[in-house]
């Protein structure tokens, strides 16, 4: 109270001019409220990582070489299987190869279901001792064009290879041969889209995704396989018509 006292005798009056009975009006002290600013906790939105590649790397040097490894795998196998599309295959291909193309379209749905999930209620994903799979999600690379979320986009692309290999497997030769071909260009943007996720994550992201890192290999997996049916189903037959053919030939200029 003694306090208050002297600061209101310090408070310098003034007197209005405009005061018709010539009163001295003082200002009364004006007390300033005073409040504890709310802390308000914000997540930093997930981006690229400054300071290059190599820094970016060194986040989570574990995941990251694994990511690596994938990388380098489905180059490989990519570049494998696009240079063997250029002759038919030695052997038919089993029924087994289209069970196979089934379980890991099934498999890569549930993966890109899973993600879908997780972008769509904005939840954490489950991520396991390795990796990092939150902030690969609350990158900006999680969404394509900034609108529509990849795992969205995933969930599209099984079902369209589970579609087109729905036709590969019918016996008529028309559909059949449409449902391959599908089924090659569809696993095989899907690889080149999934190799270009891959690389984001360890030398821009800065974090790996088990989640994707799985769908990408099984994405790789499911090209190999449709380049084997493509060489076994339509350059095989075609490449054995053309030798009956030229052996018919052959037959005919002898007996002449």
């Amino acid at each position: 109270p003694g306090l208050e006292s002297y600061l209101v005798s310090l408070t310098p009056t003034a007197t209005l001019p405009a005061a018709a009975a010539g009163q001295t009006l003082t200002a009364a002290p004006v007390r300033q409220a005073t409040s504890t600013p709310a802390v308000v906790w914000q997540v930093p939105e997930a981006g690229p990582a400054g300071g290059g590649p190599l820094e970016a790397f060194g986040r989570d040097p574990l995941a990251n070489s694994l990511a690596v490894l994938a990388l380098v795998v489905m180059l490989a196998a990519s570049m494998r299987t696009l240079a063997g599309l250029r002759r038919p295959s030695s052997q038919p291909v089993p029924r087994l190869a289209l069970r196979a193309v089934l379980w890991l379209a099934l498999a890569g749905l549930g993966v890109a279901g899973y993600l879908a999930f997780v972008e769509a209620r904005q939840t954490l994903a489950v991520c396991g001792p390795v990796g990092d799979c939150n902030t690969v999600q609350q990158s900006t690379y999680a969404r394509l064009f900034g609108v529509l979320p990849v795992g969205v986009m995933g969930v599209g692309g099984y079902l369209g290879i589970l579609a087109a290999w729905w036709l590969a497997g019918r016996q008529k030769t028309q559909t059949q041969r449409l449902g391959i071909l599908a089924l090659l260009g569809l696993t095989g943007a899907g690889t080149l889209f999934s190799m270009y996720l891959t690389f984001l994550e360890p030398f821009v992201i800065g974090a790996t995704c088990m989640w994707c890192l799985s769908s990408a290999i099984l994405m790789t997996g499911l090209f190999v396989l449709a380049g084997w049916l493509y060489r076994g189903i339509i350059l095989r037959p075609a490449s054995q018509g053309a030798a009956n053919r030229s052996a018919r030939q052959k037959r005919k200029g002898q007996r002449r």
